[in-house]
Order: structure tokens, then sequence, then C-alpha cells
């Protein structure tokens, strides 16, 4: 009689939880975007640091190509070409530049 009893017992603590993440998860699916940023707070806060980052990793990429071609940022880090009288920066530096970009953004 009592291993029908416990095994009644622990059949139903094994369903339990299946029950209790079924109804959590259809409880999450209904509720609407603003109900869920106060209920997770932390969880929000996280996804909008992480997307910024994964973000400004393309930014990066796009925003050193359009230094290249900035008069100021020639005339700064560049150098003269006597025969057109133009600022540049080397090659040899702009590939070192946009080269360190995937060195340091990869990490192993």
């Amino acid at each position: 009689m009592t291993d029908k009893i416990q095994a009644n017992s622990i059949a139903s603590t094994a369903e339990s939880p299946k029950q209790e993440a079924q109804h959590a998860a259809n409880t999450e699916k209904s509720m609407s975007l603003a109900q869920a940023v106060r209920l997770y707070p932390k969880a929000v806060g996280w996804s909008v640091v992480l997307s910024s980052a994964l973000i400004m990793e393309g930014y990066d990429l796009a925003l050193l190509g359009s230094l290249y071609a900035s008069p100021q940022f020639n005339q700064k880090y560049g150098v003269l070409n006597s025969e057109t009288g133009k600022w540049s920066v080397p090659a040899s530096w702009q590939s070192a530049l946009y080269d360190s970009l995937f060195i340091f953004s990869r990490q192993y």
C-alpha cells in the first residue's frame, strides 16, 4: 500500500514541474511588451547593452572608411603628396588600421 502511495506522489511531482513550466510559458506568451519590460527589467537592460555592442561593432567598420575621406583626418594623420598637393594616410597605415579592427574584435 505504501508503495502505491509513494509511486503516486512521485508521479504527481514529476508532472507538476512540467505543468508549471507550461503554465509559465503560456503566461509569458500572452504578455504585452510593456508587461514584459516591467516584469523583466534586467533582461531588457542586458539585451539593450549586448545589442548596442553588436551595433557599434558594425558602426566601427563604417566609421573607419569615412575617416579616410575626411580632410581633417588626412591632414592630422596623413602625409602630404608633393605631386598632387593633397594629404592622405599611407596605404600601409590604412591597411594596419583596418586589420586591427578585426584583430581586436575577435577574442579567442
